[in-house]
């Protein structure tokens, strides 16, 4: 198959122009301790796919702007992960597949260590054509960075694997319809049924999707709300259930509280602000202020536990 470079730099700033251009805007920003700096993506299209070899011999993190597609990756070798919004970092060692952007509007935090991996891109009209429609009409979105278990884990892999070396060496394989497009479908119903996704479950998970749609309220009302002095009680009221049921719910669905989910959301804006300000003018004290952290060492130690590394790092980078 015809092999495309979409970059092969050792300078972080040429690669990152050069991705944002083929993915979307996005930030890199290389984490000091490690000296070498080359990356590496070449790009593979099979039928309605495209398939990425990407390569990074650093440490770095990575704020990306939403994207088209949603991005299915397959660890090779290092560590590659993230987090989603509300959630703690995620790092997944060779083997192991990991989705990015898996819902509509959904920015892409990113953690690679060192890392080699695959990265499909599913556009999310795939997604939607095989999975059918969705109770709400939305988009399908898949609900977690992770499959729901090793055997499904391997099952999405194995299918990669195939996509990349049964099919993507075979140049009469590469271009013709009549095996791309069915193997399109085929990953993504392999990604479909290994992530949690948001597509109709029928009537057995009507319960389940009530839930869902409940806490995807809640979570929305401390999104929009989190630089404000919000409690658990004006979720409650907001989404009309008690406070007890906001408890109960947010802990059976994502393992957290409320007020937990609450404080990684402002951790996260403050990611961003990080990200975005000029560290000549601008504190990690100032920020943390700026999103109800009065310590900044107790910020510092939330910070790490979301994005890997300080604070300080993002705010120079």
């Amino acid at each position: 198959m015809a092999e495309t470079v979409l970059v092969d730099a050792d300078d972080v700033g040429e690669a990152e122009q050069a991705l944002s251009a083929f993915y979307s805007r996005m930030r890199l920003m290389k984490v000091p301790e490690t000296a070498a700096s080359r990356t590496r993506v070449f790009r593979n299209r099979i039928g309605p796919l495209t398939l990425d070899d990407a390569e990074f011999t650093y440490r770095l993190t990575t704020d990306m702007d939403p994207t088209d597609a949603v991005l299915i990756c397959r660890v090779r070798s290092g560590l590659l992960g993230g987090n989603l919004l509300g959630r703690d970092l995620e790092l997944h060692g060779a083997g192991s597949v990991v989705a990015f952007g898996g819902r509509v509007g959904q920015r892409i935090f990113g953690h690679i260590d060192r890392a080699r991996y695959d990265v499909v891109m599913i556009d999310r009209s795939l997604l939607a054509a095989v999975a059918g429609p969705t109770d709400d009409g939305e988009p399908v979105a898949l609900l977690s960075m992770s499959p729901v278990s090793a055997e499904a884990n391997r099952h999405v892999a194995d299918a990669l694997s195939h996509l990349r070396i049964g099919v993507g060496s075979n140049p009469h394989a590469v271009d013709e319809p009549l095996v791309t497009g069915p193997l399109a479908r085929y990953v993504a119903g392999c990604v479909l049924a290994a992530f949690p996704n948001t597509a109709t479950t029928g009537p057995a998970g009507a319960g389940r999707d009530a839930g869902r749609k409940l806490l995807d309220r809640a979570t929305a009302f401390i999104d929009d709300h989190a630089d404000t002095d919000i409690s658990v009680a004006d979720v409650a009221a907001a989404v009309r259930v008690t406070h007890a049921a906001v408890h109960a719910m947010f802990v059976e669905q994502i393992g957290i509280t409320p007020v937990e989910y609450l404080r990684r959301v402002r951790v996260h804006h403050a990611h961003r602000e990080l990200v975005c300000e000029d560290p000549a003018s601008t504190t990690v004290g100032e920020v943390a202020a700026r999103w109800g952290f009065g310590a900044v060492a107790s910020f510092e130690v939330y910070y790490r536990r979301q994005f890997g590394v300080d604070p300080v790092h993002t705010l120079a980078s």
